[in-house]
């Protein structure tokens, strides 16, 4: 049996800043029944700016250039996690969610943040260059 040391952080259920947190998770939120939340696999950090929360600082980081292009006349119609379905032979196979879509230069630019590029991306990415004729424009950490 492994002790967890007592230490002080933030709660990874609650967000607060507590000065007792065992194993990641404060004595109210253990004391309450939570389970301690599972990070993400990849160590992306979820991040908010501008009152949205990203699913990663990258992704943020991300955003917060485009936003500056859009107010720069670069780009418009900047929209976020924007729902595309996946239909083949009139059955919805599934859905991909484009992190960012926008108009620059007259066209639409469908673009996905990528911390890892995972075989169900891979394949949702082919499928909509298959389904809607879109390539997906990727982003990544420089």
């Amino acid at each position: 049996m492994t002790a967890l040391s007592v230490q002080s952080g933030e709660c990874l259920n609650c967000g607060e800043q507590k000065n007792q947190i065992w194993g990641g998770v404060c004595y109210q939120c253990i004391a309450q029944g939570k389970e301690p939340l599972k990070g993400n696999k990849y160590g992306a950090i979820r991040t908010e700016s501008n009152g949205r929360v990203f699913a990663s600082k990258g992704e943020a980081a991300r955003a917060r250039q485009l936003e500056l292009m859009q107010q720069a006349g670069e780009i418009s119609n900047l929209e976020y996690q924007v729902r595309f379905p996946l239909e083949v032979n009139g059955q919805v196979v599934g859905h991909y969610v484009a992190d960012f879509v926008y108009q620059e230069q007259g066209q639409k630019i469908v673009e996905d943040f990528k911390g890892k590029r995972t075989a169900m991306y891979l394949r949702s990415k082919k499928l909509m260059r298959a389904i809607y004729g879109i390539e997906i424009r990727e982003s990544h950490r420089c």
